[in-house]
């Protein structure tokens, strides 16, 4: 009889257990989905924010300056302990002496796990003010400048079809399109858009590259460490970039301009690649771009150091 009453007490368990409320299989796909969209979009890198109160906007001479920095990567790139660096300037250091510069520390990107990305704290001192017996007032402006390598991965999604004009399009498994990319890719260098063109057995791309964030565009060879003084005019608006096509029969890339380098003016710049891409029916295949840069941006606060009686 226990047997029996063991056997019920199972079945109906699971019966109850049937008849509740199932996940719906699509959800957790779609989840994953929108969180991948939130990673591959958006046009920041690293975000400097002061934390309030540090430093006060009025301060006493009696006490020390304190200064923390909110330090938030909101990309899609980590970057390492020696990619990013932050400095503060516009204080005369014989009265208030500071770090030259400080580490942000390893920071990872946003992923499909963090979508907000991760983030630091750095603190410029508690370092004592040192006021000139006749200054009763002193109001720098206290600038913090965030430089850091950082990099715009996409790979867009392109037709190639070597003959264009030989078949009919009813007959092709995808058209030759533009591709439209805005919103950004997770950096602040941005693709706006790639424009595609066959002509005969080669593929013409014309990608258009712009400065989406606040910052400016600074050569991968800079030494962030100084980048908030030794820069030369040079420096500024250069990235680095390769671009690469797979499928089948595709030799290697001409882009221009040549060197693998591209300077933006006024904020934007334009890559041309040709790519032979052999005799076959049209096929879709991803086209990656990888643009590598610097980046520098300052944030400002006031602050008033005031003599104590």
């Amino acid at each position: 009889m226990k047997k029996v009453i063991g056997v019920l007490i199972v079945c109906i368990s699971l019966f109850i257990v049937s008849c509740g409320p199932q996940v719906n299989q699509g959800e957790r796909p779609l989840d994953t989905a929108q969180a991948l969209q939130l990673v591959q979009s958006g046009t920041e890198g690293i975000e400097l924010t002061f934390l309030e109160g540090t430093p006060p906007s009025q301060l006493y001479d009696q006490a020390p300056f304190l200064a923390v920095l909110d330090v938030r990567n909101k990309g899609n790139i980590g970057v390492a302990e020696n990619d990013c660096f932050v400095q503060i300037t516009g204080i005369d250091p014989n009265i208030i002496r500071l770090p030259p510069v400080l580490t942000c520390g390893a920071i990872e990107g946003k992923n499909v796990y963090n979508v907000d990305g991760g983030f630091n704290q750095i603190q410029f001192g508690p370092t004592p003010i040192s006021m000139p017996a006749d200054v009763f007032e002193y109001n720098p402006p206290v600038q913090a400048t965030v430089c850091y390598n950082y990099n715009t991965v996409t790979s867009p999604q392109v037709c190639i079809d070597p003959l264009f004009y030989q078949v009919s399009a009813e007959q092709k498994a995808c058209a030759i399109e533009d591709v439209s990319m805005g919103g950004g890719q997770g950096a602040p260098i941005g693709i706006n858009f790639v424009n595609v063109e066959m002509t005969g057995d080669k593929a013409i791309f014309e990608i258009d590259v712009s400065n989406l964030g606040g910052g400016r565009v600074l050569s991968r060879g800079v030494n962030i460490q100084e980048c908030g003084s030794g820069v030369g005019i040079e420096d500024f608006d250069v990235i680095d970039y390769t671009v690469s096509l797979r499928g089948a029969g595709i030799g290697a890339g001409d882009c221009k301009p040549g060197n693998g380098q591209l300077r933006l003016s006024n904020g934007r710049g334009k890559i041309v690649c040709t790519f032979a891409t052999g005799n076959s029916a049209a096929y879709e295949t991803p086209i990656t771009i990888d643009l590598a840069y610097s980046y520098m941006e300052s944030i400002t606060t006031d602050l008033k150091v005031v003599q104590t009686p």
